[in-house]
């Protein structure tokens, strides 16, 4: 089994968040249009792990457990969402449940439960 790091998977969707800019970035099929910059999903994540240096993030987890069941990979997901809300939503989502399990992890080290990680922005959550 990959190891996954929350810390790590919480930064990763956030970088994802940010990247695609509210949808405008967001390529609904296809990989990457090397015109304006769009990329599908897994386009995106690679670009933003390979750019900011990360790795063991485990993000690709959090997306799973989030898919509908009529996807079977992140590519179908992609193809098969609604309009980038559906996406947004769904990266959300996986930010939230990495950012339980980097809490859970907190806790279980008898870490203080309200600590912050210097890359984790946990407002509203």
């Amino acid at each position: 089994m990959r190891q996954r790091d929350p810390a790590k998977a919480v930064e990763v969707l956030d970088l994802l968040l940010e990247f695609f800019a509210d949808g405008a970035l967001w390529l609904q099929r296809g990989f990457h249009d090397p015109e304006d910059g769009s990329r599908c999903l897994v386009s995106a994540l690679n670009h933003v792990r390979r750019k900011h240096g990360i790795t063991g993030d485990g993000t690709g987890f959090y997306l799973l457990e989030i898919m509908p069941q009529r996807a079977k990979h992140l590519i179908e997901f992609n193809d098969t969402c609604r309009d980038f809300g559906e996406l947004r939503a769904g990266l959300t989502l996986a930010r939230a449940m990495a950012l339980l399990d980097w809490r859970r992890a907190r806790a279980a080290c008898g870490m203080i439960s309200h600590g912050r990680s210097p890359r984790i922005h946990d407002e509203g959550f």
